[in-house]
């Protein structure tokens, strides 16, 4: 959460009464996770919080795989969009003019593929790139570009992509990590660029790394 004080920590394999995943909260101070009310079931993937909402990527309980939102207390989960054309939904980013962007780790002819949802509508901006996996999505501080934890496809290594969302223009980066090949998640810190990207088998056990301009 933005004044640091609670993880929420997406566990698709968790046995919850469904035994199909839930997400934890946990104080950032210590203690036990508790199970975020609503969420069991929903084999979530990844998480962000954003304007007083938990959203999260998953599988609802009718095997739809989507995108979707929750109140930070818990409740019910809204589908901001399921199905079609994503597969298996992983990494999210939630801008503040509605548009959520998703990592589809499948995609179209096994590349993955970035979904931007608007209005419950999901349509690609983004394809034939590679991605790890968990995949990572994050926006930029001003939100004028997406960030994605990916894979080059031509060597299996791994890359940042950066697509400018004005111009649609992709730049990677791969400096310092062009050697490892388990590319994973990517977040943003809140209020700054500065970004926690991870590798699960880097340096022999994973790595997370900083990220900034």
């Amino acid at each position: 959460t933005p004044d640091g004080k609670t993880l929420y920590i997406a566990d698709a394999g968790a046995e919850g009464t469904t035994d199909a995943g839930l997400i934890w909260v946990v104080s950032t101070a210590g203690g036990a996770p508790t199970a975020l009310a609503g969420t069991d079931g929903y084999r979530a993937k990844s998480v962000e919080v954003a304007g007083g909402l938990l959203y999260f990527t998953g599988v609802d309980p009718n095997g739809n795989p989507g995108a979707f939102s929750i109140p930070l207390a818990g409740g019910s989960p809204t589908a901001l969009a399921t199905g079609a054309p994503m597969v298996d939904p992983s990494g999210i980013a939630p801008a503040a003019n509605g548009i959520v962007y998703v990592v589809d780790t499948i995609g179209s002819s096994n590349n993955a593929q970035v979904v931007a949802i608007q209005n419950g509508i999901a349509s690609v901006v983004l394809t034939g790139i590679g991605c790890g996996y968990p995949a990572g999505i994050a926006l930029a501080q001003d939100e004028s570009a997406i960030l994605v934890s990916g894979l080059d496809p031509a060597v299996g290594t791994d890359i940042v992509y950066r697509m400018d969302l004005g111009s649609k223009t992709v730049t990677t980066i791969s400096k310092g990590i062009d050697t490892f090949n388990e590319s994973a998640g990517l977040h943003r810190a809140h209020g700054q660029d500065v970004y926690a990207w991870a590798d699960s088998k880097a340096n022999g056990g994973g790595t997370v790394f900083l990220l900034s301009k």
